[in-house]
């Protein structure tokens, strides 16, 4: 009797802090690139996420795509302005956007 069994490669899926170990973040930045659609997850349930060690391969080869491209191009932040934290006049601490002249976003 010959039957034949198809094989299904078998893919060993990654919990939250074993996904973040492996890229060198904290488990709370490792869930917050998955929320955020950077790292596919894989849902089981309602509450818990697995990792295909393949997406986060390819999170970093991105990645560096994107560190290469930048450090080419002289793109720091990628357009995204920087608000800087500063000290207002009256000493309480205040965000100033580098764009305006003063730190309420006035012109």
């Amino acid at each position: 009797m010959n039957e034949s069994i198809d094989t299904v490669d078998v893919i060993e899926l990654l919990d939250e802090r074993a996904a973040a170990r492996r890229l060198g973040i904290s488990p709370r930045s490792m869930w917050g690139l998955a929320d955020s659609g950077a790292i596919p997850f894989i849902r089981i349930g309602p509450r818990l996420k697995r990792y295909d060690p393949r997406d986060l391969a390819d999170f970093i080869e991105r990645s560096r795509r994107r560190a290469a491209y930048r450090s080419q191009h002289g793109a720091g932040s990628g357009g995204v302005p920087h608000l800087l934290c500063s000290a207002n006049a009256d000493g309480k601490p205040g965000v100033t956007n580098p764009f305006t002249r003063d730190a309420r976003g006035g012109t």
